[in-house]
This record gives C-alpha cells, sequence and structure tokens, in this order.
C-alpha cells in the first residue's frame, strides 16, 4: 500500500517551485507596473518618516532618528531598537526588519489599497503603529493613504 501511494506522488505532473512563482508573479504583478510600484512604495516611505519626524517634535523624551535614501528607510529609535524598510524593485515588494517582530515581506493589494504581509496578510500599517506604540509608548499618526 504504501509503495503503491508512494508511485501515485511520483508519476503525479508536478510544476516546479520555479514555475509556481512564475505564475504568481504574472497574475499579481501585470497591473501593478515598475512606476506604480516606485511612486507607491516612496509615498508609503516618505509619509512614515514624516510622520515619525512629527513624532519627535512632539514627543521631547523620544530620539527619532530616521534617515530615507536610495530606497532604503532607517528608523532609529535609541534602546528600542532600528528599525529598516525598503523597497525591492524586482519583486515589487516592501521588506520590513524589526526589532520586535523580524523581518517580513509585503506586496500592495490594490483592493485594499496597502501593503499586505505575505505570510499572515497583516498590513504593514497595523503592525507598525503597534510596534512603535509598544517601543515608545506614544502611536504614531501615520497618513497610509497612498494614491496610485
Amino acid at each position: 500500500m504504501l509503495q503503491s501511494f508512494a508511485r501515485r506522488l511520483l508519476l503525479r505532473p508536478r510544476l516546479s517551485p520555479l514555475s509556481l512563482l512564475h505564475a504568481r508573479t504574472v497574475c499579481h504583478f501585470s497591473a501593478f507596473t515598475e512606476n506604480t510600484f516606485h511612486l507607491t512604495a516612496d509615498t508609503t516611505l516618505n509619509n512614515i518618516q514624516d510622520a515619525l519626524d512629527v513624532l519627535d517634535d512632539d514627543n521631547e523624551h523620544l530620539n527619532v532618528d530616521s534617515t530615507y535614501a536610495s530606497g532604503v528607510l532607517t528608523i532609529g529609535l535609541g534602546a528600542a531598537g532600528t528599525w529598516v524598510i525598503n523597497k525591492q524593485t524586482p519583486n515589487k515588494q516592501v521588506w520590513y526588519s524589526s526589532p520586535i517582530s523580524g523581518p517580513a515581506r509585503f506586496e500592495w493589494e490594490a483592493g485594499k489599497a496597502e501593503w499586505i504581509h505575505t505570510r499572515d496578510a497583516k498590513p504593514l500599517a497595523t503592525l507598525f503603529e503597534d510596534e512603535i506604540e509598544q517601543a515608545v509608548g506614544v502611536r504614531a499618526d501615520i497618513d497610509w493613504d497612498v494614491a496610485e
């Protein structure tokens, strides 16, 4: 019986992981051009940086150090740690690195008009705002509205 099961598995037509990735990529990114990706990602990262600048100005006890250059936003919050959010143009994703939750990848979901985690479908907005509040005790007021 085990041999029969194994034989059926081996005889089944299979798709390679690369062909599955290619099929997903073609379907997912067909309407999301590279120019639209850059506009959407740049606006998102600039809005995050702007909100953190306001957060820093409004709260004397915070020491927010944020820089955005070459598609990489680095956010230092002193003892709370450093976050890095960057654009990944080849796969049209935003990559996120956090001292609280670790690394994550986000893809733009046009229907929801937001960056969605590729594994658990959590929005970047929710994750980031929750973590900043957890780290410094103050919630950042980030404009997540991104014109497509």
